[in-house]
């Protein structure tokens, strides 16, 4: 699957997310359902802030050109599975201190995430889309704990991640 499809997918995702959030009171998004749990603006706004910090690391790294970038080989499908497992099982997830809610400004309303969080995944299609042919399958992006994936590899982060904060939320809100 390419990433314009998988990111096409995980737009429509959001799109549900952020309606689904719409229909509650300020008070119910801000809520912890227990102590040290997320409300659940905190997780839409961490993974906001998770994307667009990857996204960030993309640029820089692409910066000079994606010639000097290994490609990715094999391996990486190891690596895409181990995202995809450690993200399903049910185990809590340190984050890491730059997208830590406890470490980022309080957030108070849902518009206060959604739109620039809807402007930043047009942001990212069309950095993506800019990428020159030779990016495809080029390690561009490092995750934290599986290592170096291609932009396909990104976004099927994003898309697991995404998931595992989305069901989070829906079971904050109820």
């Amino acid at each position: 699957m390419s990433w314009q499809h998988q990111l096409d997918q995980l737009d429509q995702e959001l799109a549900s997310l952020l309606a689904d959030m719409r229909r509650f009171e300020g008070a119910q998004l801000t809520q912890h359902p227990a102590p040290g749990k997320w409300s659940a603006l905190e997780n839409i706004y961490h993974l906001w802030q998770a994307e667009q910090q990857s996204l960030r690391y993309v640029m820089k790294k692409t910066s000079s050109g994606v010639a000097g970038i290994p490609k990715v080989g094999p391996i990486e499908a190891w690596r895409k599975f181990l995202i995809v497992v450690n993200l399903r099982l049910p185990v809590k997830i340190k984050a890491p201190a730059g997208v830590n809610p406890g470490n980022l400004p309080a957030v108070n309303s849902l518009d206060e995430v959604a739109a620039p969080y809807l402007a930043f995944r047009q942001e990212l299609r069309a950095f993506l889309q800019a990428l020159p042919a030779d990016a495809a399958g080029r390690a561009i992006y490092k995750h934290p704990f599986a290592g170096r994936l291609s932009a396909s590899g990104m976004i099927l982060f994003f898309a697991e991640h995404f998931r595992r904060h989305a069901a989070q939320i829906r079971r904050t809100l109820g």
